[in-house]
C-alpha cells in the first residue's frame, strides 16, 4: 500500500483520529493534574505565610521580599507576585476557619474565582457559606 492510498484508508483515517483524541485527552489530564498540584502547593504557600507572619518578627516588606526572591529564582513561573502570595494567605485563613478545614474545596476553585471570592471577602460582600454554595453540586 502507497502512502497515498494509506492515507485514503478509512480504517487508517478512523485510527488517526481515535489517537489524536488520546492525546487530547492526556493534555488535558496533564494540565487537570498540574492545576491540582500547583493549587496545593498555593493552599501551603499560604498556610506557611499565614503562620509565619504570627510566629516571625520580619516586618510589613516580608511578603514582598519573598516575591522579589521567589521570581529571581523561578522567572518563568507566574503568580508569586506580593499581591498573589497575599491571595495564597488569604485563601489559606479563609477556608481553614471554623469547625471546617475546606481544603479540597480550594484545591477544587480555578485562578479567577480564588480571586473573584476572595475580593468579595475583603469587601465584606460574600461571606464563606455563600462561597461554598457556588461549588454545591459540582462534585467539590
Amino acid at each position: 500500500m502507497s502512502l497515498n492510498e494509506m492515507t485514503s484508508d478509512k480504517q487508517y483515517r478512523q485510527w488517526l483520529i481515535d489517537i489524536k483524541q488520546r492525546i487530547r485527552n492526556a493534555q488535558i489530564k496533564a494540565a487537570v493534574a498540574v492545576n491540582s498540584a500547583l493549587v496545593e502547593f498555593y493552599w501551603s504557600l499560604g498556610e506557611d505565610i499565614a503562620r509565619k507572619q504570627e510566629q516571625a518578627a520580619w516586618g510589613s516588606g516580608f511578603l514582598q521580599q519573598l516575591s522579589k526572591d521567589l521570581m529571581a529564582e523561578f522567572p518563568e513561573m507566574k503568580g508569586l507576585s506580593k499581591r498573589n502570595l497575599e491571595y495564597m494567605r488569604n485563601l489559606y485563613l479563609f477556608y481553614c476557619k471554623g469547625d471546617i478545614i475546606v481544603k479540597q474545596l480550594a484545591s477544587q476553585l480555578d485562578c479567577p474565582d480564588c480571586k473573584r471570592n476572595q475580593t468579595a471577602i475583603e469587601s465584606g460582600s460574600q461571606g464563606a457559606g455563600a462561597i461554598r454554595k457556588q461549588y454545591e453540586g459540582k462534585g467539590i
